[in-house]
């Protein structure tokens, strides 16, 4: 009877939830009956390659040494992907592949992250309304934020062709829904009574976390330590040893990680990977707009009956001025944009619709208006998650038809090669983010190396990956200089990633470090072919088109092992 009671009680969150979930994955349900469909999935959030690639990869890992497998010759520099691991869990207890659990998240992923908010919300508001609209903000919703996203749908438009961005797995989903659990934890340990068990359940959670999404985490810790300090300011003794249990469970979850780190930092190549993931060294301060905004509201609109969610969420802001501003102090930034579009925004979605709504019951009397106003957000919200997904679906059409073409190459070398093999896979001449390969590593067992993500690597072997790539395309040593300077944004992209994109004024590499780019290439171009094959480890080679397959037919130490639709697989003879 009690579960019967929560679901009549709770019926309208649960029905929008999964009208949230529907809308969801909407457009990778649609497409299973495309009649261009051959097995390859529609991508098109962003690094969503890269992760069902890791998710695939989760499956195979060995964990037996402990939770930070080794890769050849390398080891995580930062934590493992727990996101990943998750879904591959759930992917070997319902024995389906890593593609079909990420669709899968995409329908329930939302559905669980709003009824995680819906909850937090009726808890800290005790208005329904507000529990209700904010998740759809949130959600659906939250480009809107931006005033020509606004202009843009009182047009039926948007300039969005990524999808919703809760349809990502792992981040935003899983990320942010450990980000309102852990912050739920919180609130209920701060204004509820609880016991040193709940206590000791929130710190793992929170613990967890980082190893989820370290911007969570930093988030998360920099609440509980404000927390804290006022409690030890304020003599709250009682609350500040549940506080501190949080705090001290949390610290002995994440060690491993930290342990790891240290690790990391001995690898020679630490400082040049983590540059090349974002980490920049500076002491200046980041002025966020929005965060400015928020104190503004917190401070001169909030009502005088919420006194205690008015001070959470002074904390909460408090807390996204410091991880913003922790450079101050530590001399490195690592990437802003993600507390801006994963933590900062939902919180000043949830904070508009808290005050919109509070405001609008006082100021409008006539009920009716009131249903009015909620009616016309919720279809705000649900038409601009439409557009999105219906735009994003045909953005995203030609990418995913052209793709099929690979499906009947991906399950020959599944079934074809029982071993794990590395695959050279970059017809594209894409080396920042090489397509093929993220296909390979979400769509069979096998490695692909020029996949760069998770483990520490030297400027030298990302360069040589470079040069080994303009080589199998035909370029050689005379001119090398002309088709660099083509590529200038590929190269440097690929060479220094986020730090460049990062960095004002740097966009890309100079004439100077091209030409030298150039004669380092020229020394390259002298070591025999199957001795730069054998220190990549390359056991097999995808070329696409005529000309590629011409070229490699070429080398005595291949032979073609594969020829279908215009792509052709090379195995490197044993020798």
């Amino acid at each position: 009877m009690e579960v019967k009671a929560f679901i009549k009680s709770h019926k309208i969150a649960i029905i929008l939830a999964v009208i949230v979930g529907l809308v969801s994955v909407a457009p990778q349900i649609y497409v299973l009956k495309d009649q261009n469909y051959r097995g390859i999935q529609m991508f098109g959030t962003d690094a969503e390659y890269m992760y069902v690639g890791e998710i695939n990869r989760a499956l195979y890992e060995d964990y037996s040494k402990g939770p930070f497998p080794v890769d050849p010759g390398k080891n995580y520099y930062l934590a493992p992907k727990l996101g990943q691991r998750i879904m591959a869990f759930f992917a070997k207890i319902f024995s389906t592949r890593a593609i079909e659990i990420n669709v899968a998240l995409k329908f329930a992923g939302p559905i669980l992250l709003f009824l995680i908010l819906y909850g937090w919300l009726l808890e800290i508001f005790s208005l329904r309304l507000v529990a209700l609209i904010a998740p759809l903000f949130v959600i659906l919703g939250i480009n809107l934020l931006s005033p020509i996203d606004v202009t843009r749908l009182s047009l039926f438009k948007t300039s969005i062709d990524s999808f919703l961005p809760y349809t990502r797995p792992i981040s935003p989903l899983i990320s942010s829904i450990f980000l309102f659990l852990g912050l739920w934890g919180i609130y209920r340990l701060a204004y509820n009574k609880m016991s040193f068990k709940a206590a000791g359940v929130i710190g793992v959670l929170i613990g967890l976390s980082l190893y989820e999404y370290i911007y969570t985490w930093t988030f998360i810790v920099v609440v509980l330590g404000l927390y804290l300090l006022c409690l030890l300011v304020k003599k709250e003794w009682e609350k500040f040893k549940y506080f501190f249990v949080v705090f001290a469970v949390n610290g002995l979850v994440a060690l491993p990680f930290f342990v790891n780190l240290l690790r990391g930092r001995s690898d020679e190549d630490y400082i040049y990977t983590t540059s090349r993931l974002g980490l920049i060294h500076t002491h200046a301060p980041i002025l966020g707009a929005w965060v400015v905004l928020g104190f503004l509201f917190i401070i001169f609109l909030w009502p005088t009956a919420y006194q205690n969610t008015k001070y959470f969420f002074i904390i909460l802001f408090g807390a996204l001025a410091v991880v913003l501003n922790q450079q101050l102090v530590t001399g490195f930034q690592i990437q802003p944009g993600h507390y801006h579009w994963f933590t900062t925004k939902p919180l000043i979605a949830i904070i508009l619709t808290f005050l919109g709504l509070y405001w609008i019951e006082k100021i409008v009397p006539n009920k009716k208006w009131r249903i009015v106003v909620v009616i016309f957000l919720v279809s705000i919200f649900s038409l601009n998650a439409i557009i999105i997904q219906a735009r994003s679906y045909s953005a995203n059409y030609t990418t995913y038809k052209e793709n099929q073409r690979y499906a009947p190459l991906l399950t020959f070398l599944d079934e074809s090669y029982t071993t794990k093999k590395n695959i050279w896979a970059n017809p594209d001449l894409e080396i920042s983010y090489p397509e093929l390969s993220y296909l390979i590593l979400a769509y069979t067992h096998h490695n692909a190396p020029m996949v760069l993500e998770n483990y520490s690597n030297s400027k030298v072997h990302i360069r040589d990956m470079l040069f080994l790539d303009y080589r199998l395309h035909g370029i050689n040593d005379k001119n090398i200089i002309n088709a660099m300077y083509q590529d200038r944004n590929n190269i440097t992209s690929a060479l220094f990633g986020i730090y460049y994109r990062d960095m004002p004024g740097n966009y890309e590499l100079s004439d100077v470090e091209l030409q030298k780019l150039g004669l380092e290439y020229n020394e390259f171009y002298k070591i025999p072919l199957d001795k730069v094959f054998k220190s990549f480890k390359i056991d097999l080679i995808i070329a696409d088109n005529g000309t590629d397959s011409n070229y490699f037919n070429k080398l005595p130490f291949l032979s073609k092992v594969y020829a279908k639709d215009g792509l052709f697989l090379y195995q490197v003879k044993p020798k």
